[in-house]
């Protein structure tokens, strides 16, 4: 579960450096995985990219995608959890629980 943990500071992290307020945080098991999103009020699409070695930023898309393995992506119009009336831009990933499975099907938008 420590992939699950650097994964989920990934993504709250991008979520508090280029999202928008507000931010909320959800995890759930969906059969044999762990499903976490992170939802914030910005609508500019996450971008995976390549960074410089002297750039402090710009890695951690890739550490998700490769951790996940490729079991990952973005939604928009995501209703919040927590406040119905609320939407934002969800970013995801998916792990097996047992990272023994087999990673499944891949779905929606790839980051």
């Amino acid at each position: 579960m420590s992939d699950a943990v650097l994964m989920v500071s990934e993504l709250t992290g991008n979520a508090v450096l280029y999202g928008e307020t507000p931010f909320e945080l959800v995890l759930r098991s969906e059969q044999d995985e762990l499903y976490v999103e992170v939802i914030d009020g910005a609508t500019l699409n996450p971008v995976m990219r390549v960074a410089g070695v002297e750039e402090e930023h710009g890695r951690g898309l890739s550490i998700v995608f490769e951790l996940s393995r490729g079991r990952c992506g973005y939604r928009h119009n995501v209703a919040y959890s927590t406040r119905r009336d609320r939407y934002g831009k969800a970013v995801w990933f998916a792990i097996p629980l047992n990272r023994e499975a087999p990673a499944p099907e891949t779905s929606g938008d790839l980051i």
